[in-house]
């Protein structure tokens, strides 16, 4: 599918209060959902589930309902192996919405947020783009078969190329940088998930090729948005195994000498789960690409578990906080006491600190308050091919700021 619209999704809404099914309902139908089915009862909604030849794309449930509730409903999807979104409600304490959300997720269920009451349309729209862009940039469901040897062609043939996601500074709206995302347009399969190909890489020792590919195609193209006059930061992911690689500084810096980058433009990300795994290797490339002035982002803050010992013996200039903990953190009392923690961290620290995850209004207005420098999310943009960026600036100019 090259395209998804709402008007192709098929959404159902439990909640057994008439009124938040109907509000969000028309929400759903302000943004052109092609069907919205609401039910009162957990027992009905079962039924309906197990019955309807035509699945949901989208589930939003109430965790407090009659007949079952909202814990047995998540249980019933498991066993069900349902592959749509899932979107929480409730108007209980946001301990119990986020341990919901963890049950959720540990059982393998797709989840899109959760919401607490009252319910605006901002947050509605949210999750919508989330699904939306799920299911244009990725393919779901057990049936994907992908082999490393289709992979390893694919990259021969660059059917894997880069998109860019705007990085906006929130003191002066300005673009300042973009972050490169792979993606995979298969012959057969369509739009493949990184999060399918990108570990098949890793496993079968595909992933310094897969790097390489992506490499020079977004510095290329940061090249040519240069020569039109657009001179911005680019942001590459680098694998932990490609970390391991002691010609990896070499390579890079030959790359952006090529294409006239300085090396000062380019920003390298590397995850925070996994920089624990060769800890002596990443210490000795990450060390040498710094003295080659190549700034270092550590990513997914806080989804690890030894982000404080690294960030002490790591060089990184930038710590980029992971977007669980900004989406919806205006709402979500935990969240925010560890973004305004890790914010608090990263400016002891001198590092920049970048957001990711800002899907609304809310969320920007709290970064920016928090005094975070940059901002990404699909409140300011979805990932774009290079050729839409200058387009794309032009509107985000033309508009009036966020306050």
């Amino acid at each position: 599918m090259s395209s998804v619209e709402f008007n192709e999704m098929r959404v159902l809404v439990i909640d057994d209060h008439a009124f938040v099914r109907h509000t969000i309902g028309r929400m759903l139908s302000a943004l052109g959902v092609r069907e919205v089915v609401d039910s009162a009862d957990g027992v009905e909604a079962m039924i309906r589930l197990k019955d309807d030849p035509d699945p949901f794309d989208v589930i939003f449930c109430d965790l407090q309902l009659p007949g079952r509730d909202g814990i047995e409903i998540l249980r019933d999807l498991s066993q069900l192996g349902s592959s749509a979104g899932i979107v929480l409600i409730s108007g209980e304490d946001e301990s119990v919405l986020k341990a919901a959300r963890n049950l959720a997720t540990e059982q393998g269920l797709r989840v899109l947020g959760s919401l607490s009451k009252p319910i605006g349309a901002d947050q509605v729209k949210a999750v919508m783009e989330r699904v939306k862009e799920e299911r244009s940039d990725t393919v779901h469901g057990p049936q994907l078969s992908i082999e490393a040897d289709d992979l390893r062609r694919a990259i021969d043939q660059r059917e894997i190329y880069p998109h860019f996601q705007p990085k906006v500074r929130l003191a002066t709206h300005e673009l300042e940088s973009v972050e490169a995302l792979a993606r995979w347009n298969h012959p057969q399969h369509g739009h493949v998930s990184p999060g399918v190909f990108i570990p098949l890489a890793e496993e079968h020792g595909l992933i310094d090729a897969l790097t390489n590919v992506m490499l020079e195609q977004a510095v290329k193209q940061c090249d040519e948005w240069r020569e039109s006059g657009l001179n911005i930061q680019l942001a590459v992911n680098l694998s932990v195994d490609s970390l391991g690689r002691l010609d990896l500084p070499e390579y890079i810096s030959g790359v952006a000498e090529r294409f006239g980058i300085e090396t000062s433009q380019m920003v390298l990300e590397v995850t925070e789960s996994r920089i624990s795994d060769n800890p002596t290797a990443l210490l000795d490339i990450t060390t040498r690409l710094r003295l080659k002035r190549f700034e270092l982002s550590i990513d997914d803050f806080g989804t690890g578990y030894s982000s404080l010992q690294q960030l002490q013996r790591l060089p990184f200039t930038e710590l980029k906080i992971d977007g669980a903990f900004v989406t919806g953190a205006s709402q979500d009392a935990t969240a925010r006491s560890i973004l305004e923690s890790s914010i608090d961290l990263a400016q002891r620290l001198g590092m920049k600190i970048v957001v990711e995850g800002v899907e609304t209004r809310a969320d920007w207005d709290l970064v920016k308050s928090l005094g975070c420098d940059l901002a990404q999310g699909y409140f300011i943009a979805r990932p774009m091919p290079g050729d839409e960026l200058e387009a794309w600036l032009e509107a985000w100019e033309r508009q009036v700021p966020p306050a």
